[in-house]
């Protein structure tokens, strides 16, 4: 299907080392916003209309040649892969092989993608098809994040196919979500805190039910705060027992998969004594799924996996720990020279968070905490 411009303008873009960079801003008919930088054309004034002229013409120069390049390679597909469920399958097989997937929520995916488009050829992946695609999720009823699970994916098979070399054309799933996201409804806010009775019927449950997947993920979530995924890749040999650290593999990251120490509590070290962990996290993501789905039934507290990793802030707060050092001891990125270039010594996490850990688990405290 053919589109038409019906907007073009020159606007200023983030940069991370200039500050701001010049790139182009296309409307086509169908809805869709085309974004693109345009590579060395950094602005030297307030607006655009004050730059010289000569500026102006290489800055223009270069926004048509994009223009010209869409236009040029916007058609069919080319190369191996044929049909949609081909192309969605081998970007999972390629997905799978880096190891740094969820390969559980990426087949989910996979199966909501092929049970729409299925064997149709790839040309049929338009911008117009792509959306009836996203209204027959919001007809299914589909909850936004779902459905923004599912868009990215399809969304990063067409980046995967255009950096084979077998997509020429424009992304049709590309910002498909801001035009669709007034349609769904105001997200209800999630419980993030579990209080000690709750706690307690949680685990009272638990045993009487012998859900020992369970037990494990909530007792180990609770004294760490650490992301879910990370828990099931734990593994007793980074673990150490007279410093009370704990050394977890990080992979939600832009970059190289890397380690991070954190500090634990006593208490944790004597759970995972009494419970016979000796190597790795002895239970596997879907059974520790099914057994916290069941205990959520069988009790009437309201939670979900990650309740307990906010929990973790919320308590490291009431210890009067500095919105810093609770980000610090979670894994979530300190950005900037000072902490890429200087603040990089691998024990700083154990010695800012030592002491609101142990205050937190009514521990003796070994450093004194600093105000």
């Amino acid at each position: 299907m053919k589109v038409k411009i019906v907007e073009y303008s020159i606007v200023k873009m983030p940069h991370r080392t200039r500050g701001k960079q010049y790139g182009l801003r296309l409307r086509l008919d169908n809805g869709d916003v085309f974004l693109k930088r345009l590579k060395g054309m950094h602005p030297t004034a307030t607006c655009f209309k004050q730059e010289t002229e000569e500026k102006q013409i290489d800055v223009n120069r270069a926004a048509l040649n994009v223009v010209q390049n869409i236009c040029v390679s916007a058609p069919r597909p080319r190369g191996k892969y044929k049909k949609c469920d081909e192309a969605i399958i081998a970007y999972n097989v390629s997905r799978q092989a880096n190891g740094r997937c969820n390969p559980r929520k990426f087949d989910y995916v996979v199966r909501r993608f092929n049970e729409y488009f299925g064997d149709k050829p790839l040309t049929y992946l338009t911008s117009e098809n792509a959306g009836k695609f996203v209204e027959h999720l919001i007809e299914k009823g589909y909850s936004y994040d779902t459905v923004r699970l599912i868009v990215v994916g399809a969304s990063g098979m067409i980046s995967w196919l255009r950096e084979q070399g077998y997509w020429p054309g424009v992304n049709p799933f590309c910002a498909l979500m801001r035009r669709y996201a007034n349609r769904f409804p105001a997200r209800e806010p999630a419980p993030s805190t579990i209080n000690n009775v709750e706690y307690d019927i949680l685990l009272k449950t638990a045993r009487e039910l012998n859900l020992k997947a369970a037990i494990s993920f909530i007792e180990i979530s609770r004294c760490t705060g650490i992301r879910p995924s990370e828990i099931f890749r734990l593994d007793t040999k980074h673990l150490d027992r007279e410093q009370l650290t704990w050394t977890l593999l990080v992979t939600k990251t832009s970059s190289r998969p890397y380690y991070r120490t954190i500090a634990i509590p006593q208490y944790l070290v004597s759970f995972i004594t009494n419970d016979g962990m000796t190597s790795v996290f002895p239970y596997s993501e879907k059974t520790v799924i099914r057994q916290i789905n069941r205990l959520r039934k069988e009790t009437s507290v309201e939670f979900t996996m990650k309740t307990f990793r906010k929990d973790f802030s919320h308590r490291m707060e009431a210890v009067e720990a500095p919105p810093d050092v609770i980000n610090l001891h979670q894994g979530r990125g300190q950005r900037g020279v000072l902490y890429k270039n200087y603040l990089t010594d691998p024990s700083r996490p154990v010695r800012l968070c030592r002491p609101y850990i142990n205050a937190m688990f009514g521990e003796k405290i070994k450093l004194a905490i600093v105000k």
